[in-house]
């Protein structure tokens, strides 16, 4: 045998002993005992799964049993003599001279861990125990070494490693508790992820006691929970539960959910307890908010007067609210699933089906009046309006509908569009009797007009003709009479002119456009002048802001205002008048203010009445109608007109157009 041949060419002694060699040589002992420990030691050698290797002090092997070459693959014959260098990976090679350092010093290598070479270039992980090989006299001549292959005890101890190591990452990504408790020695371990759900520092060693878990447990929770524990000792199985804590760190309360289970032993008594904790506070408030807002929503919904439910995408009605059961009489088992069309008219559900399903395939709104049977059996209007609730992605999650009584609010519509109806009959007969009034109107203006200006002309003509011919012999009562005639008949003509103009007022067009009424105040003020050159007049003329106006019919009214600021200013010397304006809220008030005679503002109210005067004729002469007509022109145009004034102290005529100013 190879073994036996090296053995015998090279007598060595191991650990102090010597095994082999020639006992006729000087030191040689009991060649017997020497021949039968070398067969011995031969005979283990041959026989171990171990690699038992010899090398001398410079690493050439010199022995190599048969698990050597199991465990590298390679033979005796191409291993002896060479460098065991060749069965350590390059990045380890300075492990050999560590070894052969201790080795040198009488130093013994137990269990290094370590990797290595085989023939077909794998690297397996080996245990490598040396000892020195000395010869008879004690020097150290060589290395014994035992290699074992530890692959599959190091691949096992990884993937423990590896194991723990997932599990620690799967706790703390989970945020899992897990602990043990070893019920008949009572030792309690915690992972670092149970420390941080009770608000504690980890120990090194993980342990932990029963009693700090139940100082943290909230009394009102500690009686359940240790009865809980007790029943699973007694009965096995797993447990799943939440109870409270208060942390350690901030006393701060967290609702904890528990996963609890037995391990036996081999007698198959209960020796472990083993669970998890999770600290589920979030979910409980979150839980609890949810509920509360449906708690709210429910309230609400329960309260609006609508008829209410919520379907789910495909169109399944799952709730509806109070006032729905409180109309249509029904159950919530006779209204599950499609069952609300039980309550709609069979002459109208079909449409009410086809829009529905148009809306459950385009996810879009539905709104549609139609009639609901309500618990008496008849049939009301109801305006029925269904929101899609969609997810950030667009998909429905849920419809949400009303259904609104508007029968009530029909009814009325249709009252109102009888009423309509109604009213344009009756403006239709209205506006045909104003047209006739119309025409009558101007029936009488064009009998006033040609009827009786016709006399009142013939009665001027023949009072002058009078005083013609008979000028001589009538006497003075006799011309003043004639005169009287025609002064009468001359003001009977300017009243049935006033009397016309005014007419005309009611139903002469409105032709608004932009006016600058300070140039009309201007032009109005200068014809005035021309007929009054004998009465000294001052005026004052702001910058009038432009408005929207009929020029000629406002022009009219600055020719009646003027007038009579200076009619009634005679006197006064000189005579003042201002035209002016200002801005009240958002209106324009234009005004034309005299220093003349005033009036009495008891009188006011009769200022704007056709044919009322509050001076007499022998004062002031005039008709009575110029402040009518002006009256008329600006209630036309949408505003209005006032006047303030003072006995003795003049008077001042405001008044606003309405519409746009551009002030």
């Amino acid at each position: 045998m190879a073994v036996a041949k090296k053995l015998k060419r090279a007598p060595v002694s191991v650990n102090g002993r010597a095994v082999g060699g020639d006992a006729s040589q000087p030191g040689g002992k009991a060649p017997f005992l020497d021949e039968l420990a070398a067969v011995r030691l031969a005979a283990i050698v041959e026989s171990s799964n171990e690699a038992i290797i010899s090398k001398d002090l410079k690493s050439i092997i010199t022995t190599w049993n048969p698990g050597a070459e199991k465990i590298f693959g390679y033979s005796a014959d191409e291993m002896v003599g060479t460098s065991v260098m060749r069965l350590i990976p390059a990045d380890r090679q300075g492990e050999e001279a560590d070894i052969l350092s201790k080795i040198k010093r009488g130093e013994k290598v137990d269990h290094f861990e370590t990797l290595r070479l085989t023939k077909d270039g794998r690297l397996i992980d080996s245990s490598v125990t040396a000892s020195p090989i000395k010869d008879a006299t004690g020097r150290i001549v060589g290395v014994s070494s035992i290699a074992r292959d530890i692959t599959e005890r190091k691949q096992a101890e990884r993937a423990l490693i590896d194991s723990k190591e997932r599990m620690r990452l799967a706790t703390e990504a989970t945020r899992v508790g897990i602990w043990e408790w070893n019920v008949l020695t009572n030792l309690v371990t915690w992972d670092a992820q149970m420390f941080e759900i009770y608000g504690m520092v980890p120990t090194q060693d993980g342990l932990a006691t029963y009693i700090t878990w139940r100082n943290l447990v909230l009394p009102e929770d500690l009686t359940q929970e240790e009865a809980l524990l007790q029943e699973t000792i007694l009965w096995g199985g797993q447990n799943v539960h939440e109870f409270r804590i208060q942390r350690a760190d901030n006393q701060e309360c967290r609702h904890i959910q528990a996963v609890l289970t037995t391990r036996k032993n081999a007698t198959g008594q209960v020796e472990w307890l083993v669970g998890t904790n999770l600290d589920i506070t979030e979910r409980k408030q979150a839980e609890a908010a949810l509920r509360a807002s449906e708690e709210r929503f429910r309230t609400m919904a329960n309260c609006i007067p609508q008829l209410a439910w919520i379907a789910l995408p495909a169109g399944d009605i799952v709730w509806y609210n109070e006032r729905w059961f409180e109309y249509t009489g029904t159950t919530v088992e006779q209204m599950q699933g499609w069952g609300w069309q039980s309550v709609h008219d069979p002459k109208v559900l079909p449409q009410v089906m086809a829009n529905w399903k148009a809306a459950l395939e385009t996810g879009r709104p539905f709104e549609m009046e139609f009639p609901l049977r309500g618990r008496d059996g008849q049939f009301r209007t109801f305006l029925t309006r269904i929101q899609p609730l969609k997810n950030a992605e667009g998909q429905v999650l849920n419809w949400f509908g009303t259904n609104t009584d508007v029968e009530a609010l029909k009814a009325a519509e249709q009252k109102v569009q009888n009423l309509n109806i109604e009213l344009e009959q009756r403006v239709a007969v209205r506006t045909a009797e104003l047209k006739k009034a119309n025409e009558e109107l101007e029936a009488f203006s064009y009998s006033i007009s040609h009827d009786l200006r016709a006399p009142l002309r013939a009665m001027g003509g023949f009072a002058r003709m009078l005083e013609s011919q008979l000028a001589g012999p009538l006497t003075p009562e006799a011309q003043h009479s004639l005169q009287r005639i025609r002064e009468n008949a001359t003001k009977m003509g300017q009243l049935i002119d006033g009397l016309l103009d005014f007419s005309a007022m009611n139903w002469q067009p409105v032709a608004k456009k932009k006016v600058e009424p300070a140039d009309l105040v201007r032009a109005v003020f200068a014809e005035i002048r021309a007929e009054e050159a004998q009465q000294p007049v001052e005026i004052e003329i702001a910058q009038l802001p432009p408005c929207e106006a009929d020029p000629k019919l406002l022009k009219q009214v600055f020719v009646n205002l003027l007038s009579n600021a200076v009619k009634y200013s005679r006197g006064r010397n000189p005579a003042v008048i201002k035209v002016g304006w200002r801005q009240e809220k958002n209106e324009c008030v234009y005004f034309v203010q005299d220093n003349g005679a005033g009036f009495s503002m008891e009188y006011a109210g009769k200022l704007f009445h056709v044919f009322h005067r509050l001076h007499s004729a022998e004062q002031f002469e005039g008709t009575g109608v110029g402040l009518a007509i002006v009256q008329r022109i600006v209630q036309r145009h949408g505003g209005r007109i006032w006047a303030e004034a003072e006995v003795g102290r003049g008077a001042t005529f405001h008044f606003t157009l309405g519409g746009t100013h551009y002030g």
